[in-house]
């Protein structure tokens, strides 16, 4: 938003399946760390400030090799060159599987 003054649609990818599946569900996760990254990731794809929440499985993982040691960092080099990110976009969007209820 700094560059061109408008805001860029957020799409965050994990290959944390857990996390995305309680982020959009109605239940809680008994860890408090957890707890709090869930009811966050809720207000912001909720409010419309983040796009979509999707898993990504961890061998398309993009950043494991800025994470982890011993990952290869092709496919990252891959992407930056040709602008492809394989494989990111295969499940439905986080809001529609939202489902709107009274608490």
């Amino acid at each position: 938003m700094d560059i061109s003054g408008e805001a860029s649609p957020i799409h965050m990818r994990t290959d944390a399946h857990n996390l995305v599946s309680t982020a959009s569900t109605t239940h809680l996760p008994e860890q408090k760390e957890t707890i709090h990254m869930v009811q966050m990731l809720r207000k912001e794809a909720c409010s419309g400030e983040m796009e979509d929440l999707g898993h990504v499985r961890t061998e398309h993982c993009l950043s494991d090799c800025l994470t982890k040691q011993g990952v290869k960092p092709d496919a990252l080099i891959r992407a930056v060159e040709t602008g492809i990110l394989p494989e990111v976009d295969t499940n439905p969007m986080f809001r529609s599987k939202l489902q709107h209820r009274a608490y």
